[in-house]
């Protein structure tokens, strides 16, 4: 029908005034605090223009904004919490609209006040305050209709929504990175940005310097090996105390997530992280790579966002 529709407005020169739509559900269960609770949101999908505000022309896409796939509430003590998709991203964004019931990697916030939330998932179930096992997350399709196209439905996201970030890491040991030879070269070669008490790294370096430094995290982002290490392995969290990142004392706990001064993560500058016994500021959007001698290990600093409500 889509497909049909589609054609119509092409051949007509215009968008049809008649659109497929679909009634989506998004749903968790979780066990907080011991009590089960089932989590739902019923969000709707429709496929028509919106090229005033993407290339794609004719897309799935959720009028209201795609912020609007969130359950929220609160809990018996009256901490408020949101159930987030884990991304929502421009290139997979349109997946969110699919007919088939699809899992959704997703994590549970809780507003703790003062600019932050404790994010909980899979493997982050655990905080002083609270317990939160949260089962799988999904979307289906409920119901496909159809609908009257609407122009210009006022935006991508629901206005007011705040962006929060957290830093992690992915340690790749040299049982893994060293099967790459090229890697091996540039590392004994120190063509790298180590992270070594006394050795502080630094990117005020020579053409020369920078463009081996440049190769050295390119190789190790599309290693086949490392990616596939990475996919499978735990990451690490770090939690921020004084102002610096840390990793994190407990590996199992929620993860501490910060509200941004701006109103977008682009606009994010460095962040102290401290790994190694060093400290440095560094960008982490995107990911940074870094050698670590005293571990032999290859290390993946990166930040990460989320938007929630409040």
């Amino acid at each position: 029908m889509a497909l049909l529709l589609l054609c119509c407005a092409l051949l007509c020169g215009c968008q049809s005034p008649i659109v497929p739509a679909r009634l989506m559900t998004y749903k968790a269960d979780a066990v907080i605090d011991g009590k089960t609770v089932h989590l739902q949101k019923d969000y709707t999908c429709h496929y028509e223009d919106i090229s005033y505000f993407s290339e794609k022309g004719s897309s799935w896409h959720v009028r209201t904004g795609w912020q609007d796939i969130r359950v929220e509430g609160a809990l018996a003590d009256g901490t408020p919490f949101e159930l987030v998709p884990d991304t929502i991203t421009g290139r997979n964004r349109v997946f969110f609209c699919d007919a088939e019931d699809t899992r959704r990697p997703s994590r549970l916030f809780l507003h703790t006040g003062q600019a932050q939330a404790l994010g909980f998932d899979a493997a982050h179930a655990a905080s002083p305050t609270h317990t939160v096992a949260l089962g799988a997350a999904h979307t289906d399709s409920r119901l496909s209709f159809a609908d009257v196209f609407r122009a210009r439905q006022g935006g991508l996201d629901v206005p007011g929504a705040q962006y929060y970030h957290s830093v992690w890491a992915a340690v790749i040991p040299a049982s893994v990175w060293r099967s790459n030879q090229e890697l091996v070269a540039l590392v004994d070669g120190e063509h790298v940005m180590w992270l070594e008490p006394g050795h502080a790294p630094t990117r005020e370096l020579a053409p020369e310097a920078r463009e081996k430094r440049y190769r050295f995290a390119k190789l190790a982002m599309a290693d086949k090996t490392i990616a596939a290490y990475r996919a499978r392995a735990a990451e690490l969290s770090f939690e921020r105390r004084d102002g610096v990142w840390r990793p994190a004392k407990r590996q199992d706990e929620a993860v501490s997530w910060y509200a941004d001064a701006t109103d977008a993560g682009s606009k994010r500058g460095s962040v102290a992280v401290e790994y190694a016994g060093v400290r440095l500021e560094t960008l982490l959007w995107p990911a940074v790579v870094f050698y670590v001698p005293g571990e032999d290990s290859i290390v993946f600093f990166c930040g990460r966002e989320t938007s929630l409500m409040r």
